[in-house]
């Protein structure tokens, strides 16, 4: 899978943090975000995965 684009989003849908992703670099540093429920959002050649994310 060749990802293209990672966003994090609050629970309002605000975007926190998006990067555009080489094929280096795949990784999303999330140890500043507060505790809590976050989306990611995944777009890639052909489509885009979106999860849930639980921080504690």
């Amino acid at each position: 899978m060749i990802l293209e684009n990672i966003s994090v989003l609050g629970p309002n849908g605000e975007v926190i943090e998006a990067k555009e992703l080489s094929r280096k670099r795949k990784r999303i540093d999330i140890s500043k975000l507060s505790s809590g429920k976050y989306i990611i959002k995944i777009m890639k050649k052909g489509g885009t995965l979106v999860k849930q994310l639980i921080k504690k």
